[in-house]
């Protein structure tokens, strides 16, 4: 058990402000590992992802990638998307697209409601009078 697991809900949440992260939604027991994770990652504990330390021959190669890719592209610091081909057709949307302006128009539950009376009352009807 690590020391985060022994920590409360509140504690936690109070240990990420001072981290200078503030938590978007609560921290229940479903949402706690995610809050954990950012604590390590800014803690620089451990699984701290991206910060960690590079080796020196990692740290070369990553130089000349990005001095390869500013040299390809300059005015550009970011890799260029690759592209996934997708081989089925495209889905087509299953609502049209509404008409600028407008609104669907719903009934009110009076309106609604005295629907279903009605309906209630040709079923009641129907059933005792015709039907027999």
């Amino acid at each position: 058990m690590t020391s985060l697991e022994l920590l409360t809900h509140r504690e936690l949440k109070e240990e990420l402000i001072a981290l200078g992260y503030t938590p978007t939604g609560p921290i229940t027991d479903t949402t706690r590992r995610v809050y954990e994770m950012k604590f390590e990652e800014l803690s620089g504990g451990p699984g701290s992802g991206p910060d960690e330390e590079l080796s020196h021959e990692e740290e070369a190669s990553q130089e000349e990638e990005e001095e390869d890719l500013a040299r390809a592209s300059p005015g550009r610091l970011t890799r260029p998307v690759q592209r996934i081909k997708s081989t089925s057709a495209p889905v087509p949307d299953p609502m049209p697209p509404k008409a600028a302006g407008k609104q669907e128009h719903q009934p009110s539950w009076k309106v609604r409601v005295a629907f279903f009376l009605a309906t209630a009352i040709a079923i009641y009807f129907y059933l005792n009078f015709i039907a027999v």
